[in-house]
């Protein structure tokens, strides 16, 4: 995580032409110090950070993002919200760094990339009753906001696997659940895009302990991070020993899951067989 706040701050000083010394000097060190910070060899720290933020001349409103970053990349927890703004949290961290590849596997719900507004709005309620309608609103415009890089000049490659059960599983009225099937279908479609169904059968749930998310990066300087998400927030990996597992899992899932166009036939089936609230039964119906 380190290594992700430090390729932001490297950009920032590229784009002021300052050379690692100046900035060295600035916080009274020498350049090999912002050689580590840069590629996350070397724990971030509020006080170096303000001074490089004004040394780069970053504006006030975008300044308590960076300082927050700098408390939190240290460790693995980020919270899905709190006091701060929004713009502060894990995904606006990750926002604008490209990505190679994103593979996931999500327990009992569709997963968040490939949810509707509506689908995500109930899922959240669902989990986090304790959420006041402020929060819910932050946690939901920042899970929509993750969405927009399917539809980049250069996504990356998305593969995910579902499970038959969270399909069928009632989060949303048949109306709404509808529009997310459909939805799904779509982005399925997408060249970039990968979703494989897992039977019940399969025990995905036994297979792995908990839903994750592995991102790989574009920049090879950056460590394959991998995401699990929390009641209380979000834990971050990016350890090889930590990551390396969890893409283990993702590959036996898929082995295990049906073929991506097999898979996406039955998902039209079982959007078929479940009738639109108001239609009208087919002819012999009954």
């Amino acid at each position: 995580m380190p290594a992700i706040l430090g390729d932001r701050f490297r950009r920032l000083r590229e784009a002021g032409d300052i050379t690692q010394r100046t900035a060295g000097r600035a916080i009274h060190a020498d350049a090999s110090k912002i050689s580590r910070l840069e590629s996350g060899r070397t724990h971030w720290h509020e006080d170096d950070a303000a001074v490089l933020l004004d040394l780069y001349g970053v504006p006030a409103a975008a300044r308590q993002r960076y300082l927050t970053w700098a408390q939190r990349v240290n460790g693995p927890s980020w919270p899905d919200y709190d006091d701060t703004d929004a713009d502060s949290g894990l995904d606006a961290l990750l926002g604008d760094v490209p990505l190679q590849l994103v593979r996931g596997y999500e327990h009992g719900v569709i997963p968040a990339l490939l949810q509707t507004r509506e689908y995500a709005d109930a899922a959240l309620r669902m989990s986090r009753e304790e959420l006041c309608e402020d929060d819910v609103a932050a946690v939901l415009e920042l899970r929509m906001r993750s969405q927009e890089m399917l539809f980049d000049r250069h996504p990356p490659t998305v593969w995910l696997v579902v499970e038959k059960t969270a399909l069928l599983r009632p989060v949303v009225d048949t109306t709404l659940w509808h529009r997310q099937i459909d939805h799904l279908l779509m982005l399925a479609e997408l060249p970039h895009v990968t979703v494989q169904l897992l039977d019940d059968a399969a025990c995905g749930p036994a297979r792995t302990g908990e839903s994750f998310t592995y991102l790989r990066f574009r920049n090879f300087r950056l460590h394959e991070l991998v995401r699990t998400q929390q009641l209380s927030g979000a834990i971050c990996r990016d350890l090889p020993a930590d990551t390396e597992p969890y893409l283990r899992t993702a590959d036996r899932l898929a082995m295990l899951a049906a073929a991506p166009r097999a898979g996406i036939e039955r998902i039209g089936e079982l959007r078929r067989a479940v009738p639109e609230p108001g239609a009208q039964p087919g002819p012999g119906a009954g």
